[in-house]
């Protein structure tokens, strides 16, 4: 029998069924929900529907305590998802212990062939001694990470404040009040971005459709621009919005999308608008030199700086929960840029062997899902320090304070400023001027905050 994208009233009680086999994972039920999750990838936003369909799915057969069954897992993301602490964390305890322990037995290898695949199987069913001894000693110690835990928690609260704004903004909406609607969203944005920048993009989107109600589309365009950075070139939306020929024309040679955003802010029409657009950059990037804040502020800060400079910009562990803090992308020249932030490290500190092992993971993270790019390296953000004697980190390893990151946000704020007193009619000409300039692209921006190898670092004893 297969039950196809059914999750909901259909049982399978007792001897009914005791084997299933869950082949991927489920898909989006509408032509929206297909768009967000499989062309623009917006993860987070998907893993509470995601996970209420698997807590469903495993009910068919495991609805109370004394229900048993075996669950064979097939498919790439599916496993994945499952690997995922961060989703693991949305379903119920006792449900991803059991998870974790059948990921426990493929780890000790005790599934590697048929006939053992087999032999556990029967064990289940059969109700053999030995499995259930092995099952009531192993299931406690399956918890998770509580760091992740928390951190799941932490995004889950923020997404569901971003699901109530969504409720306002869709009621003020259908009563044609884009203004209202327009500040909904604007009060929860920040946080939201916190949680996840796709889901951010998704609502950049919304506030520049209400601003272009309000005929404020300066606005409007920067919120766009924002849009295509943080969702991808498959939102096409105008590059410029409610503007004259005159405005068109002196646009025309800015091609990148660093050269249009910085246009974008120099250029607002009055000197209110100008310091408010300034101030919104500030403070996506405070993080980099504010004291007293967390170091998921700090990464959020990371980020914000490379969508700043024209890159696209994300923040893998955050999004998938797993790869690099924060990753920088220049889809033009097809390279990339890693950080990893130890920022919570007290003064002169040690990087151990499972911190730079990490490290590695990330950079082989960074050539499975990118393959066709040129990694420029991995960047560890924190105080410089010594490592311990057992880490053997890559040639690929680097290290930098965070102050260094927070010199380059000054110099680009500094060149904003300088561009501003430029006269209207050569501005677009000194931006692209500005833009062009080696500092800026990846590769200098890379050879700025590689500071130090993390290979010459003092062996600790």
């Amino acid at each position: 029998m297969s039950l196809v994208s059914r999750v909901d009233g259909i049982d399978l009680p007792h001897d009914t069924c005791r084997i299933m086999i869950l082949d991927e994972l489920p898909k989006g039920a509408s032509l929206l929900e297909q768009f967000q999750w499989d062309v623009l990838d917006m993860k987070n936003f998907r893993a509470a529907k995601v996970s209420n369909q698997i807590i469903q799915l495993f009910g068919r057969i495991n609805r109370g305590r004394n229900d048993y069954g075996a669950f064979v897992i097939n498919g790439k993301t599916l496993s994945n998802w499952l690997n995922t602490d961060r989703k693991l964390a949305l379903l119920p305890e006792l449900l991803r212990k059991q998870i974790r322990l059948g990921a426990e037995l493929h780890k000790q290898k005790k599934l590697s062939d048929t006939s053992q695949f087999i032999e556990v199987i029967d064990s289940v069913l059969s109700r053999n001694q030995s499995w259930i001894d092995y099952y009531g000693e192993s299931i406690d110690e399956m918890d998770l990470d509580a760091e992740a835990a928390e951190r799941t928690q932490q995004i889950e609260e923020r997404m569901t404040q971003a699901a109530l704004a969504e409720v306002k903004f869709m009621s003020f909406v259908w009563e044609r009040d884009y203004v209202a609607a327009r500040q909904a969203i604007e009060t929860v944005i920040q946080e939201t971005l916190r949680a996840d920048t796709k889901l951010s993009g998704w609502h950049n989107l919304w506030l520049g459709m209400c601003l272009e109600s309000e005929e404020d589309y300066e606005a409007a365009q920067e919120e766009y621009s924002r849009a295509r950075q943080r969702l991808g070139n498959q939102i096409i939306v105008s590059k410029v919005v409610g503007s004259d020929s005159e405005k068109l024309a002196d646009t025309a040679s800015l091609t990148t999308d660093f050269e249009r955003d910085i246009d974008l802010i120099v250029g607002r029409s009055s000197p209110e608008k100008y310091q408010k657009t300034l101030q919104r950059l500030r403070s996506s990037v405070m993080g980099l030199d504010e004291p007293n804040v967390s170091v998921p502020q700090q990464e959020e800060a990371v980020r914000a700086l490379g969508e700043c400079l024209g890159l696209a910009s994300t923040r893998p562990d955050n999004d998938d929960g797993t790869g690099p803090d924060v990753l920088w992308i220049d889809e033009t020249s097809h390279k990339c840029l890693a950080f990893e932030l130890k920022t919570d490290k007290s003064s002169n500190p040690i990087y151990y062997k499972k911190e730079v092992g990490q490290g590695h993971d990330h950079l082989e993270w960074v050539r499975q899902n990118y393959p066709n790019y040129l990694c420029l390296g991995l960047v560890y953000v924190g105080a410089d320090g010594k490592r311990d004697k057992a880490a053997n980190p890559s040639p690929e390893m680097y290290l930098c304070d965070l102050s260094v990151l927070a010199t380059v946000k000054n110099q680009l704020v500094a060149g904003i400023e300088d561009l501003r007193t430029v006269i209207p009619t050569r501005r677009a000409s000194k931006v692209k001027e500005f833009c062009a300039e080696s500092q800026w692209k990846l590769e200098g921006l890379a050879s700025r905050v590689k500071v130090k190898s993390m290979q010459s670092l003092e062996v600790s004893s």
